[in-house]
């Protein structure tokens, strides 16, 4: 049950992850049409939003269950979460 559990997580992080590199890479591809680019920003904008509290949960949720198992939260699991967090705050600063 653990291993899953610890699967869906990572699972989630790198929807995350590759939602990030996905808006980066609209961030910085050249485009005539500033309009279109305009509304992408404004709806990658809302996503970061959304996707910023998700990952919150997230943390919020591992953090509680190992801490109600006294245990650590495992290094692959907080590894993940503070790469995709500094990469969710990379986004957000372009």
């Amino acid at each position: 049950v653990e291993l899953r559990e610890r699967e869906e997580v990572v699972r989630e992080l790198g929807l995350l992850k590759g939602w990030i590199q996905d808006t980066q890479g609209l961030l910085l591809s050249p485009t005539a049409d500033l309009d279109n680019l305009l509304t992408d920003l404004e709806t990658a904008h809302g996503g970061m939003q959304s996707h910023r509290q998700n990952l919150e949960q997230i943390a919020d949720r591992q953090q509680m269950k190992y801490q109600d198992l006294n245990a650590t939260l495992p290094s692959e699991i907080g590894t993940q979460l503070a790469e995709v967090t500094l990469a969710l705050g990379s986004a957000e600063d372009q």
